[in-house]
Formats: C-alpha cells, structure tokens, sequence
C-alpha cells in the first residue's frame, strides 16, 4: 500500500465539537479487512493482526489440517 500523506487546512468547523474538517477517512476503513478476507477466501486461514506477510500465510497454510484451497463444492 502507498505511503498516505495528510494535508493540514487551517479552518473551523462549526458542526464539530472540535471543530475539526476531516476528509477521506472513510476510503481507508476497509481497507485492511479486504485484503484480510481476500487471503481468507484465498487460503482458508483467518489473518487478525497486521501485517499480513507472505511467511505469516504460509506457515498458517501448512499448520492447518484441511486442503489448502477453499472451494465452492
């Protein structure tokens, strides 16, 4: 994933009670649980922390006691 840089605007917000604008923070979120439940339909293994590395995924394939693929049967 590319590096994500923030831009600061010097501006007040009434309708937050910080008074903070925010903007794009919604395309973030889901984000990392994508990629999570790609490699879980992908393997069958279910990844809950960060990062997901080739090594972590591996080694969970192998220590499972199923096929390795999950398919639609």
């Amino acid at each position: 994933m590319p590096g994500i840089e923030a831009d600061f605007v010097a501006d007040y917000e009434p309708q937050d009670p910080s008074g903070f604008n925010g903007l794009g923070e919604i395309g973030n979120a889901g984000v990392a649980a994508a990629i999570a439940n790609a490699v879980w339909h992908a393997t069958g293994t279910r990844h809950r922390t960060l990062p997901i590395s080739l090594g972590r995924v591996v080694e969970s394939v192998a220590a499972q006691d199923r096929p390795q693929a999950v398919g639609v049967a």
